[in-house]
């Protein structure tokens, strides 16, 4: 199946069940969240596939979605690379 339905029918579904807010005023998760300086390259654009924030509005996790077919360790790798980037840019 693709990443978005990944998304809709696995992560979307657990982050909620876990008591993770995706969407309304109480939110403490941004998806599509658009990062710069991807790899370490200045400028280069990328975008977390969701980035947890703890109480304090701090990131506290970076999940990255891949579809099915993909071999985890994909995901895993670039999950790395965006937390780098999101700390700096949130």
């Amino acid at each position: 199946i693709t990443e978005l339905s990944t998304r809709q029918m696995y992560i979307d579904v657990d982050l909620q069940l876990a008591g993770w807010q995706l969407s309304g005023s109480r939110a403490n998760v941004a998806a599509e969240l658009p990062v710069r300086d991807m790899n370490g390259v200045p400028r280069a654009v990328g975008k977390a596939d969701y980035v947890l924030f703890g109480k304090d509005g701090r990131p506290l996790a970076v999940v990255e979605a891949k579809r099915t077919s993909r071999d985890a360790k994909a995901g895993g790798a670039a999950g790395q690379a965006l937390c780098g980037c999101v700390e700096k840019d949130v």
